[in-house]
């Protein structure tokens, strides 16, 4: 196609429909992505009162051990 050939022109829109379609793509994307964000992550207790076992030496002699 030579250069004078070409012919550009601005097609209608219409406002209205674009509007439902948008909303209609937005609410079924909202229901797809519901699900990722179901589980936010594990829940971490204020109240955490895990006591260590042993000392630190018995602690450290264990670790050293486990690593070998």
């Amino acid at each position: 196609m030579s250069e004078s050939n070409k012919k550009f022109s601005i097609q209608p829109i219409d406002d209205k429909e674009d509007k439902g379609t948008f909303q209609k793509l937005s609410e079924e994307t909202k229901k797809v992505l519901e699900a990722h964000s179901a589980n936010p992550g594990p829940v971490i207790s204020d109240k955490f009162d895990a006591q260590e076992e042993g000392t630190k030496e018995e602690r450290h002699e264990k670790a050293k051990d486990l690593n070998k």
